[in-house]
């Protein structure tokens, strides 16, 4: 399955916290968390379409916690 990951943004001129990023990695049995760098080219290869993709945006859309999301 897929899961999200937080990565905290900073401004750099006063090194303040300022968000976080969400990131989506695929859980594989053996290879642990994947990056989409890896599986969407892997998917696309396996014959999903750009609307499949989209449905694992959709995902990280509706899983992060709103108050990181800005919503």
């Amino acid at each position: 399955g897929f899961t999200l990951a937080y990565q905290p943004l900073f401004r750099i001129a006063d090194k303040r916290l300022v968000g976080f990023e969400a990131l989506a990695r695929w859980n594989h049995p053996t290879r642990g968390a994947v990056s989409p760098v890896v599986f969407i080219p892997m998917l696309t290869r396996m014959g999903l379409t750009p609307v499949d993709i989209a449905a694992i945006q959709g995902f990280v859309d509706r899983d992060v916690p709103a108050p990181l999301a800005g919503r």
